[in-house]
């Protein structure tokens, strides 16, 4: 790897590092939807740059070397999936492409990872990026605490974060289950210092204040008497609706962003009956 080619993949690395460190918490009050549609940009124009920087470092280079993983082949299936499912079965390519969460968002987050993992070239810089992943989940545990305690809501004259369960994720429940994934993380990495060094100290406190902050979140999400009460679609009828789109299309189902019309053609009559009868959900209570 000659000089020019070294600058180009620590550039690369920079972008990742930036990338994976501020996506949890980046966010953009002027747009129209101020949080997945800018994480989702957020990660397209990052993967586009990271693909760019690999590309001319081959051509630096005079050869093309790119790092194996051993989820390759599984993440090409799932690209594949989801590119025939969109373009033979879905009827509105762009919701699909550019809906967060749908086809556009599965194949950038993929892109990244392939990209991103030719840039990290040592333990160290895993290590970077793990503190920078740690670091801004606990700026998230930190926000939803201030922000769980109501004062900070009542100092701060911004309209859109006069929320008790105001999050830079947009979605108190999903940073509930964020904090939940990381926590087991950092118990690992923990344990894994075996020793009273500054990194397991740092991670100590990361852990606790996931842990509170999840607590907190919780309770305002779900204590008896709570507004912010996220409402799910039952397991039952999510299985009923997923059991009659296989039977429309076994292989590739009815196609990304089309949940909501599945919803209205295959719930179930029973659903009807229940609590929920009024709500048309555009997602199923379990993603998978």
């Amino acid at each position: 790897m000659n000089q020019k080619s070294s600058l180009i993949h620590r550039i690369g690395y920079f972008i990742t590092l930036v990338t994976i460190s501020l996506f949890p918490i980046f966010f953009l009050p002027f747009t129209s939807e101020f949080y997945d549609f800018n994480k989702q940009t957020l990660l397209v124009v990052s993967t586009a740059v990271l693909l760019v920087l690999l590309a001319v470092s081959f051509i630096l280079d005079k050869q093309v070397r790119i790092t194996r993983h051993p989820f390759g082949l599984p993440f090409l299936a799932v690209i594949a999936s989801w590119i025939l499912s969109t373009f033979l079965r879905t009827p509105n390519y762009t919701d699909a492409l550019l809906e967060p969460g749908q086809t556009g968002s599965i194949v950038a987050l993929v892109l990244f990872f392939s990209a991103a993992i030719n840039f990290i070239h040592s333990k160290k810089d895993l290590d970077r990026i793990v503190n920078g992943l740690v670091i801004s989940f606990s700026f998230l545990s930190l926000l939803a605490l201030l922000w769980g305690s109501g004062l900070l809501a009542k100092i701060i004259p911004v309209p859109f974060m006069q929320n008790s369960v105001w999050t830079p994720l947009g979605n108190s429940f999903n940073l509930v289950v964020l904090l939940g994934i990381m926590a087991p993380f950092m118990i690992v990495q923990i344990i894994r210092e075996k020793g009273n060094s500054l990194k397991t100290l740092l991670m100590s406190v990361a852990l606790f204040l996931a842990v509170i902050a999840s607590g907190l979140q919780i309770y305002r999400l779900f204590s008896a008497n709570s507004q912010f009460r996220p409402v799910f679609l039952s397991q039952n009828t999510s299985w009923s609706i997923a059991l009659e789109a296989l039977k429309v299309s076994p292989l590739i189902g009815t196609g990304p962003s089309t949940y909501l019309s599945d919803f209205t053609r295959f719930r179930p009559i029973s659903y009807n009956l229940s609590d929920n009868w009024a709500i048309r959900f555009s997602n199923a209570s379990n993603y998978y």
